[in-house]
This record gives structure tokens, sequence and C-alpha cells, in this order.
């Protein structure tokens, strides 16, 4: 296999990897641990599928490790800073959408909506920053 195929192989068998990573994360969380606001998590996942899920997925991680000691892959790096830095960029998306400006877009707003949304959105704000600050 040419280094372009093998290039290319190792961004989708890493993409798989984080996937069945996520799933396992899915299966595996203690629901009495994730404090929701807004939202709600339904662990409608039986034992049995549960089992099964993380068995399957551990069978395809564990080719994956053959294809990485067959084509000798180097394993990719990925700091949990850069990971967190990306979250915190997609956090500032939806907080920025949240402006009156914007949310007029789907109807006007009264100026006491709009004031305290514009005072939410400096909290966010401000939160983001300390927080991209403590990196």
């Amino acid at each position: 296999m040419n280094e372009n195929h093998k290039r290319v192989l190792v961004i989708y068998l890493h993409h798989i990897e984080r996937n069945l990573e996520n799933i396992r994360r899915e299966l595996e969380q203690d629901a009495s641990k994730f404090d929701p606001v807004l939202s709600e998590v339904n662990c409608n996942v039986n034992k049995h599928t549960k089992t099964e899920l993380l068995c399957l997925s551990s069978s395809m991680l564990e080719e994956i490790r053959l294809m990485k000691d067959l084509y000798e892959f180097q394993p990719q790096s990925e700091s949990s800073k850069k990971r967190i830095n990306a979250a915190l960029t997609e956090i500032g998306t939806p907080i920025n959408d949240l402006r009156p400006k914007r949310l007029e877009n789907y109807g006007s707003l009264t100026a006491d909506d709009k004031e305290m949304l514009d005072s939410l959105v400096s909290k966010f704000l401000s939160i983001l920053d300390h927080m991209n600050s403590s990196l």
C-alpha cells in the first residue's frame, strides 16, 4: 500500500475509533453523574444489547489494532487542551446566535427580552473567555 493510501486509511480508522469510543462512553455512562439542564438521557439500551454493542465495538477496535500493527501506523496524539478548545469554539457559535439581532430573524422581541438576552450573552461570553484563558 502506498503512503497516500496509508495516510487516508489512518484518517478513516481514527474517525471510526473516535466514534466507537463515543459509543462506549454512552453505553458505560453513569446516569447518576449526568446533571442535565435542558436535556434528558433516556437509558433505553437493555443490558444484553449494551453488552453486545460493547463486544462488537471491541472487535472492531481489535481489527483497527491489527491494521495498525500490519502497516506500522503511528498513533495520532491529541491533547486534551486541543479537544477542550475545539468544544469551547463550538460553544461560542450558539452563544453568538442568542444575540437579539439574530433571534429577531424568528420574530420581534420585547425590550425586556432583548435586555435579558444581551445580559445572558454577555455572561456566557465572559465565562467562555475565562474558560479559554484558563487553558
